[in-house]
């Protein structure tokens, strides 16, 4: 009768065969391997995210100092300003508020401020640009702005009023004299609209209430 080798024979016996040994070429535990897997996803997500955030910050940051720029540089066309709004005579803010207020009612509309915006003078703003100085105004979403956020707005552009004041004080005799003749043109606009305002209003003081 044939007698065959058993496991122990071959294994530790008198035989010795490699298939016994474990190989030190093992396949990873595939728990570990998810594990890892899902460790590297999360930090690629996290960096991603942190990228995406400083991107969007940083865009953010800059549209903020076109539009304020752009608002400072309109501001100087009607008052002179200084490297900060505080500085400015509260009684002169109040009179560039009154001018955006075309219609005299006390606050500054959404489309009254477009207008001013729109005058082209001193360059023009984006439509995504407007919205976001619009937002920034309009603090309490009223779809106003009254003086107090015209003020706090105005507050908020501390380095823009200095890089504008620092543009006026390196102007050549031309850019000045340009810059006069505007800022005379605009006074000359806003006392003939105060002019027919007030027309307008003794007009319909003396005519009493319109029969219906």
């Amino acid at each position: 009768e044939d007698i065959f080798p058993t496991e122990a024979d071959w294994c530790g016996g008198l035989i010795s065969d490699v298939a016994c040994t474990e190989s030190p070429y093992q396949e990873p535990n595939p728990k570990m391997k998810d594990g890892f897997v899902a460790l590297f996803v999360i930090i690629g997500l996290a960096v991603f995210g942190s990228v995406a955030y400083l991107l969007h910050r940083n865009a953010v940051k800059k549209q903020q100092k076109r539009y304020k720029e752009q608002f400072v540089r309109g501001i100087a066309r009607n008052i002179t300003i200084a490297p900060s709004a505080g500085m400015i005579p509260a009684d002169k803010l109040k009179a560039e508020f009154d001018h955006i207020d075309k219609n005299k009612g006390g606050t500054i509309t959404k489309d009254e401020l477009k207008e001013f915006m729109d005058t082209g003078k001193f360059g023009t703003i984006s439509e995504k640009d407007f919205e976001a100085m619009w937002s920034a105004m309009d603090v309490d979403g009223s779809g106003e702005v009254d003086f107090v956020e015209f003020t706090t707005f105005l507050g908020s552009c501390g380095t823009e009023f200095e890089t504008v004041s620092k543009e006026h004080a390196y102007m050549t005799n031309e850019e000045k004299k340009t810059w006069a003749s505007q800022r005379l043109s605009v006074m000359y606009t806003n006392t003939k609209d105060l002019e027919a305002l007030e027309d307008k209003e003794g007009f319909e003081n003396e005519a009493g209430p319109r029969m219906t």
